[in-house]
């Protein structure tokens, strides 16, 4: 794939999750309150977590580093962050650096879960989805919609096929591109 419609895929992918901050809103005790400062802290983390720590990582670490070049996607064969840090020669803090990326993904998956499960419950009590989806057990909890969403996080496997690396590239641009009708 080519990398300039490769950024635009990935740009479209990585602009979905700020959504999110109006689906916990609508769970607030008070969304007037707390929907303007989550946006604000949206902004903020973004500054903070991406694009200093990118730019932190890019003055450490060489652009020609063999560790960084022929890798790509599932490929790939380390972290640039835990390369810098290695660059930098602190001794504990790649070990500590992978936890706080695998906490990452997890908060990541946690995140998707809410998000998806909810909407596919306010689909289906609008009439939009099966009313199947709509069933909340006793805790607060759409179940249905929550196996739905398991299920569905299984084509993680599809990864391991011989053809992965090409279907994995049209499940996120597929992704990509429902994150442009969703935004559009």
């Amino acid at each position: 794939m080519h990398s300039l419609p490769l950024l635009k895929q990935l740009v479209a992918f990585a602009f979905a999750g700020t959504e999110l901050v109006g689906l916990a809103a609508a769970e607030a005790e008070n969304p007037r309150r707390t929907l303007p400062r989550a946006t604000r802290q949206v902004f903020w983390r973004i500054t903070i977590f991406y694009v200093l720590s990118l730019f932190l990582v890019g003055l450490i670490l060489p652009s020609d580093s063999d560790d960084l070049l022929g890798s790509s996607g599932a490929n790939t064969k380390a972290s640039p962050f835990v390369l810098a840090i290695q660059a930098a020669k602190i001794k504990a803090l790649p070990s500590i650096f992978n936890v706080v990326i695998t906490l990452s993904v997890l908060s990541v998956a946690n995140s998707a879960t809410f998000g998806s499960t909810r909407t596919m419950q306010a689909l289906s009590l609008r009439g939009m989805g099966p009313k199947f989806l709509s069933y909340v057990d006793p805790k607060g909890r759409p179940l249905w919609c929550i196996v739905i969403q398991l299920l569905f996080g299984l084509l993680a496997f599809i990864n391991e096929a011989s053809t992965g690396k090409e279907i994995f590239n049209w499940l996120l641009a597929l992704s990509a591109l429902n994150n442009l009708f969703v935004w559009g």
